[in-house]
């Protein structure tokens, strides 16, 4: 039996098991390398918020993430090559969260629910927002020009995966009950807001240009804001 302890998996741990992994690998396979990306990708989307909202987006460079990694710089930059690859790399990491979350909220209703399915979503993302404002702003906010060119990756991903959870809804209430469609895109007012009265306003104009108003519910009390 091998006197061997078991590395902890905890998240206080993995730095140094990571860093543990880097010495040991060397021209190894390509699927060690992807799980060595993955859990240091992990720990790079928990900690790049965290430095965006003590402070500002500026701050988030290479070398900061690394110091708070616990790794080298030079060992973070054999997996990202610079920030814009963190930015997008972090980015996809909680957009992808995001999404899992608006996806459950969607499945959760009846499939023939198309108010609750047009309108949980809005509260769950609201909801999300306010909960995880550092993350909001990584996807929503200003990315810095040290970014490069990752802002608009990060825009256009987040657009087209959002789209992904929202989009089939309405395809499948135009399918079944048509509504008219704008010409122009119509911008509601601001829907992240710690206002929520004014926040539930919007919703009934949501489900009456779409159709499904009258079966429009109030928030659930136990919806967990």
């Amino acid at each position: 039996m091998s006197d061997a302890v078991p590395a902890c998996a905890c998240r206080r741990c993995a730095p140094t098991a990571v860093r543990e992994d880097w010495r040991t690998t060397g021209a190894g396979s390509s699927s060690r390398r992807d799980r060595l990306r993955a859990q240091l990708s992990a720990e790079v989307r928990s900690v790049a918020p965290d430095i965006i909202g003590r402070h500002g987006m500026e701050a988030l460079t290479p070398a900061a993430v690394a110091r708070a990694v616990g790794v080298t710089p030079a060992a973070l930059h054999r997996y990202f090559t610079g920030l814009p690859d963190i930015v997008r790399q972090a980015a996809r990491d909680i957009v992808g969260e995001l999404c899992r979350e608006l996806r459950d909220v969607v499945e959760a209703e009846a499939e023939g629910d198309f108010a609750a399915r047009l309108v949980e979503p809005s509260r769950a993302f609201r909801r999300w927002a306010l909960a995880h404002r550092q993350e909001f702003g990584l996807l929503f906010g200003n990315h810095g020009s040290a970014a490069g060119g990752a802002c608009g990756e990060v825009a256009g991903e987040r657009v087209r995966r959002l789209a992904g959870v929202r989009g089939p809804v309405f395809t499948h209430l135009w399918a079944a009950r048509p509504y008219p469609i704008p010409a122009e895109a119509d911008h509601f007012a601001p829907l992240v807001t710690d206002q929520e009265p004014m926040f539930e306003l919007l919703m009934p104009d949501l489900t009456a240009r779409t159709g499904p108003a009258a079966d429009h519910r109030p928030p659930r009390t136990n919806a967990g804001r």
